[in-house]
């Protein structure tokens, strides 16, 4: 009988050891929720896999994908790795560009295939003149050329809280609507609601709704998914969060929906360090009774700066193994404060809006009487429209284009003055 009793345990943990390793793999964004904590404001592509450890009111709602540090660095390289007995081998590589304001523009997503890394996804993010993320498009590397596939577009309120994200595919040279989040909340500007639905193909269908609920402190005690059953929403998950006296993130306690009961699934415990921040996470299975062994444990490491510098994620039963880890490589940066005595340097702004149909706007700086064009180009270089054309003093100007006549994609604009050359990105959305 005891016997009996120890494998039907051991097969129940090598069950839940594989949901695991599914459930709790940390995202390749995730150690920014965690990392930067309290004041920082990420970006939101991928808000279902992200696991906060400290989600307070002003986290997450509005999308800047400005992936700079207090201490000022920028995350420029990120690689992957998985764990092949008995070495780390090269997974996956992202590579990121930012513009002078510092807000992410690219994303460079390259896969390992044994010998070198090969192109496979390609971000382009768009940002209001306020720094606040406008649009983003996906490409897909076809192994010659990249071919848009898809694009996000962002609405937000006059508190600047993200409250509609729409995703759109490329399908046979047309954006098809794909899928849309709807947000809402609170007066204190704590997200309370997020609202996930599929395009049908003639409407749009309910399929998972989010509901956040906070403490006194403004930080998220409770997290619950429901699902949509075609009549009514149904309970799936249940997240409820503990903090510890400098109010980080202590437990995390994940619960699934068994009508008509809450029942336990995972316990997560988070560690932190005398500099706040977090260095370890423990999961623990339910075994019906009881949290089980240690089952998960994602590991973080930092450097002198407090940049996070290496992750690394094991499982297993009586004895932990690594699975998967990533490193990530940063660039410290110099903030460039804003002359207030007069123009002192050429400048080409984002054109605003962007995405846009049919015009938009496109304000440029120069501080000296120079001869000044300002042409737009497609994406193969051919030059489409010339702006600007002519010699201007001093000063700020502003253009608007008209892009009728065009069909939706990518396009860009350059400006030269004098010896200056500057070349940015819009995106046309019809």
């Amino acid at each position: 009988m005891k016997t009996s009793l120890i494998v039907i345990l051991f097969l129940l943990c090598s069950q839940l050891l594989s949901q695991i390793d599914k459930q709790d793999k940390i995202n390749h964004r995730d150690f920014l929720k965690e990392r930067l904590g309290h004041d920082s404001n990420l970006p939101e592509q991928i808000k279902s896999s992200l696991e906060p450890a400290n989600f307070q009111n002003n986290d997450s709602k509005r999308i800047v994908n400005k992936t700079i540090l207090d201490n000022g660095f920028v995350l420029t390289e990120e690689i992957h790795y998985d764990w092949v007995d008995p070495n780390w081998v090269n997974k996956s590589k992202y590579t990121y560009t930012y513009d002078e304001n510092n807000n992410r523009i690219m994303e460079l997503i390259s896969d390992w295939n044994g010998a070198n890394w090969v192109f496979e996804w390609l971000w382009h993010y768009d940002y209001h003149e306020s720094n606040i993320m406008s649009g983003a498009i996906k490409e897909r590397w076809d192994g010659t050329n990249w071919e848009q596939e898809y694009i996000h577009l962002y609405n937000y309120d006059e508190n600047n809280n993200l409250i509609e994200e729409l995703h759109q595919e490329l399908v046979s040279g047309n954006w098809n609507n794909d899928k849309q989040f709807t947000y809402a909340y609170d007066a204190s500007n704590n997200r309370i609601l997020q609202l996930y639905e599929k395009w049908s193909g003639s409407n749009w269908v309910k399929e998972t709704k989010y509901t956040y609920t906070y403490n006194g402190n403004n930080t998220m005690n409770v997290e619950l998914w429901e699902r949509w059953d075609n009549t009514n929403w149904v309970n799936y998950i249940k997240y409820t969060y503990t903090y510890d006296a400098t109010n980080y993130s202590g437990e995390k306690i994940m619960q699934s929906w068994n009508d008509p009961n809450w029942v336990n699934t995972y316990q997560y415990k988070h560690n932190y360090d005398v500099d706040h921040n977090l260095f370890s996470v423990a999961t623990r299975p339910w075994l019906g009774t009881s949290w089980g062994p240690i089952w998960g444990m994602k590991d973080y490491f930092y450097d002198g700066y407090n940049n996070r510098i290496e992750y690394i994620y094991k499982s297993g039963g009586s004895g932990l193994v690594n699975k998967e880890s990533h490193t990530y490589t940063y660039q410290s940066i110099t903030k460039i404060e804003q002359l207030t005595d007069g123009i002192k340097t050429y400048r080409l702004s984002n054109n605003y809006p962007n995405p846009f149909n049919p015009s938009t706007k496109i304000n440029y700086s120069i501080p000296n009487q120079s001869y000044v064009t300002l042409e737009v180009f497609d994406v193969m270089g051919r030059e489409l429209r010339t702006l600007i054309n002519k010699e201007q003093p001093i000063g700020n100007y502003e253009v608007e284009f008209n892009a009728s006549g065009l069909t939706s994609g990518i396009y860009f604009y350059r400006i030269q003055a004098g010896e200056f050359v500057e070349t940015k990105k819009m995106i046309l959305m019809k």
